[in-house]
Formats: structure tokens, sequence, C-alpha cells
């Protein structure tokens, strides 16, 4: 059986769809998130579980209203007003973070609950209803925002995106030239000017 295919979403892009949710929907990183709990693991021991990795960043969760779904998912910058996409004033009814480094899953709590009772099952290649919906997402950590929907879409799904830093650069040590400044040992200075010490004539 073929996996599922992967929607690809861009900053300022939005996906909407019709998916079978259940009791509750989570959203949550293909790579990071821990599925496995235990063979014999009730209610509570799932609950339990997906509370660590709500605050591992890994996962967020969120009641359903209707048992099938359709939501608007909604991919912004850090600095746009969510005005922009629901009416001012209204106030989301499930929030949180989730960070990922590229592939978010949204599924229904029927995929999450048989994953945690079952460490062979094959979320992606499963017969079972309700098949998660992949997206492809620049990577990063998001908050997550989700609002009533209006006739349209019964949720809208806002994921405001703030990029990971840049990573650091090493410093390089070029032909046996070592950069330094005199001042790094002078407390009292102002300023440090970049310096080179140049290796002796012979």
């Amino acid at each position: 059986m073929r996996s599922p295919p992967v929607h690809r979403l861009t900053v300022d892009s939005h996906d909407i769809f019709t998916h079978r949710a259940g009791a509750y929907l989570a959203l949550f990183d293909l790579g990071t998130y821990t599925r496995y709990v235990a063979r014999e693991a009730d209610a509570l021991d799932i609950s339990a579980h997906l509370q660590r990795q709500t605050k591992a960043l890994t996962i967020l969760a969120w009641n359903a209203r209707q048992p099938i779904s359709r939501l608007d998912l909604v991919v912004i910058p850090e600095d746009e007003p969510v005005e922009r996409q629901v009416p001012s004033g209204r106030q989301p009814f499930a929030s949180g973070w989730v960070r990922t480094f590229g592939r978010l899953a949204l599924t229904g709590n029927e995929l999450v609950e048989t994953c945690a009772r079952d460490p062979e099952f094959d979320l992606l290649h499963s017969a079972a209803s309700g098949r998660p919906r992949l997206f492809d997402v620049p990577p990063g950590t998001y908050t997550v925002q989700v609002f009533a929907g209006n006739d349209a879409v019964t949720d809208v799904v806002i994921l405001r995106h703030h990029p990971f830093p840049p990573p650091r650069v090493a410093p390089v040590r070029l032909g046996g030239h070592q950069f330094f400044s005199e001042e790094d040992d002078d407390p009292n200075a102002s300023h440090k000017s970049p310096k080179i010490s140049l290796p002796p004539q012979t």
C-alpha cells in the first residue's frame, strides 16, 4: 500500500481538507514524536504520554468539535497579525507549540492510540480509516492556534513559523596566523579592535 501523499506548505500558504477526527485531532512531527507507549496502555497512560510529548514540542492535540472535520491549515510568518486570517477578537480554543525539521502529520485519536499500543504498526502504510495527512513545511518551531471556523470550514489551524536560528560558525585559523586583540586582556577597554599576530621573520 502506498504511503499518503505529502502536501507542501510554504509560509503564506494554506490547505483546506476534510479529515476523520474522532475524539481529537493531533498535529505532530513525524521525525521526533515518540508513538509507542505499551501494549497494555490504557487511556490514562496515553494521556500522560501525550502530555510529556507536548512538553517536548513534538505534538499538539485538541478536542474535535465534529467527528469528521473540514480544516483550513494556514502557515504564516512570525510577524503577521493573526487577525489577517480570523476575525478580530476571536479567541483560539486550543493552542501550543510544535517543533519540526520539515515533516508534520495530522491524524485523529484512533491512529494515535493504535500506535501507542502496537510498536510494529505502520502509520504511513496502514489500511485503517483516517490515515494521516502529511505536510512538508519549512523547518522551525510553530506556534499553533486553533480557531472555530465558519460555514465553510469546521476549524482554522494557524501555524506561525519561527525559523531555527542560523548555525554558528566556528573560528578559523588561517595559515598559522592567529587573530586576537591586545585589548582582550584589558577589562577597562570600551571596545576591542581585532589585530593580527604575524610569525617572526627568520
